[in-house]
């Protein structure tokens, strides 16, 4: 299993125990990095993660820094992708 896979999978597990400020810093900025990943199942599970990182960060700073990476999730062709997105 490849890390990006391992480290989304146990991102919701952890994301409770880190403060808006580590998550903003740390957190979205890799995020960030893998909005033009290739594998559905790693944007499944970014779009899984999305809800826990909106309920820390906020509505403006998660519509600010993760809006565009939304919008292309839903807009995904894999039914993978947006299946994940939606349990959020």
């Amino acid at each position: 299993m490849e890390v990006r896979q391992v480290a989304l999978e146990g991102l919701n597990s952890i994301l409770p125990y880190i403060n808006a400020e580590k998550v903003t810093l740390s957190i979205i900025p890799n995020i960030l990095s893998l909005q033009n990943e290739s594998s559905h199942l790693v944007k499944a599970l970014i779009g899984n993660g999305m809800g826990s990182i909106a309920k820390i960060v906020g509505y403006s700073a998660f519509n600010n820094k993760l809006g565009y990476i939304m919008e292309q999730l839903i807009r995904d062709e894999k039914i993978e992708v947006k299946i994940g997105y939606l349990y959020l």
